[in-house]
C-alpha cells in the first residue's frame, strides 16, 4: 500500500478530513435523538453517525483536499515574497 509523504500539508489535509467527521458525527447523533427518538448512547447511533460522518467526510476530501492545496500555495507565495523582500532590502 503506498502511504503519502508526511509533510505539513498532508497532515491538514487529514485534519480537515477528521474535523469534517467530528462535526457531521456530531450533527447526525443529534438529529438522531431529536427526531428518531433513540437514546445518546445507543450503540446504533454511535456507531450510525461514525459511518454517516466518515462517508461524508471521504466523499468531500477531493474538495477539502483542493483548499487546503489552495491554501498552502498563497501561504508559501506571500513567505517568498516577503523574503525575496528581505534579501533585496539587505542587498541594497
Amino acid at each position: 500500500m503506498l502511504q503519502e509523504a508526511f509533510t505539513a500539508r498532508n497532515v491538514a489535509k487529514y485534519i480537515v478530513v477528521g474535523i469534517v467527521q467530528a462535526k457531521i458525527t456530531e450533527t447526525t447523533e443529534d438529529l438522531a435523538t431529536e427526531y428518531v427518538g433513540f437514546e445518546e448512547d445507543n450503540t446504533l447511533v454511535g456507531i450510525g453517525a461514525n459511518v454517516v460522518g466518515w462517508g461524508v467526510a471521504w466523499k468531500l476530501k477531493p474538495h477539502t483536499d483542493k483548499a487546503v492545496d489552495k491554501t498552502a500555495d498563497f501561504i508559501a507565495a506571500k513567505r517568498a515574497k516577503r523574503a525575496a523582500k528581505k534579501n533585496t532590502e539587505e542587498k541594497k
